[in-house]
């Protein structure tokens, strides 16, 4: 039924295990590739829905919790590993907006707020070295295409592997001058939830005309359509349907990726009614 997870440890020599830690769900339970042992302490870092939004949890071996290291009503996306010397664990999350993504560092002994690498607004998505000391940085936005850099892992810059300067040398920059810009918001579901939008309109647009609107719907489980990132899903279409005059919507209903485990449970054995009742 997917709605229960065991952590167990199991002997090379006898094959025997134990159960060291359970996740329980009435729901469902994602899975994810978080699991990390340390090396210079009998502990791992774990990652847990249980309390809607995925989190970092340091479990002793025995599986007694040693401490929780992050809370709060935002979402996990990644965890890159720990730096033992300098005692953080890196991970991606969308703690400053639902619309982005950013890396982040926390404290593996003592209690605090993660620190905020990446500085732009947008979505990055790095990859580290094996000894955690640099990353490469694939950041874009809704404005600015992707670029890549690579960085020490405090965020400061190294060099630029590819800028992607969006100026007038750009192969892009005419198109994108007359192309329509996103504009952003929120609806409340049912439940009271803020579920977030994205629409693109005619380039010009007269308020005071009717015209025609294309939503455009995904709304599945693992899915988010509506993000301030660059060449999202079907983003040149819209930038041609809102050229030849269409409104183009785009809501992440409940049930969606990337908002936690409260704002995609309504679905459950609902699938096909409570997407539909956010898209109307």
């Amino acid at each position: 039924d997917q709605q229960t997870l065991e952590l167990r440890f199991a002997d090379i020599e006898t094959g025997k295990s134990e159960t060291v830690l359970t996740e329980n769900s009435d729901t469902w339970i994602n899975l994810t590739k978080d699991l990390r042992f340390l090396k210079k302490q009998d502990a791992f870092i774990w990652t847990s829905e249980r309390s809607g939004f995925r989190h970092l949890y340091l479990y002793d071996l025995k599986g007694k919790l040693i401490r929780q290291l992050t809370d709060g009503g935002w979402v996990i996306d990644k965890v890159y590993g720990g730096d033992e010397e300098a005692g953080v664990v890196y991970f991606d999350a969308n703690k400053a907006s639902p619309l982005q993504q950013d890396l982040y560092s926390v404290s593996l002994t003592e209690a605090g707020e993660p620190k905020k690498i990446t500085e732009k607004d947008g979505v990055h998505e790095v990859s580290f070295s094996k000894n955690m000391q640099i990353f490469v940085d694939y950041f874009s936005s809704v404005s600015q295409p992707k670029q890549v850099s690579l960085r020490n892992a405090d965020g400061t810059l190294i060099t630029w592997l590819e800028e992607n300067t969006l100026d007038k040398n750009h192969p892009y920059y005419h198109f994108y001058q007359k192309a329509s810009k996103p504009e952003f918001g929120t609806i409340k579901a049912e439940d009271g939830q803020e579920m977030h939008y994205r629409i693109y309109k005619p380039v010009p647009f007269d308020s005071s005309k009717k015209y025609p609107v294309i939503v455009d719907v995904y709304g599945g489980p693992h899915a988010q359509r509506v993000r301030n990132q660059w060449g999202a899903r079907n983003t040149y279409w819209h930038h041609l349907m809102a050229s030849k005059g269409f409104i183009i919507f785009s809501l992440d209903n409940r049930g969606s990726w990337n908002r936690g485990k409260k704002f995609e449970d309504p679905i459950y054995k609902e699938l096909g009614n409570v997407e539909v009742k956010d898209q109307v």
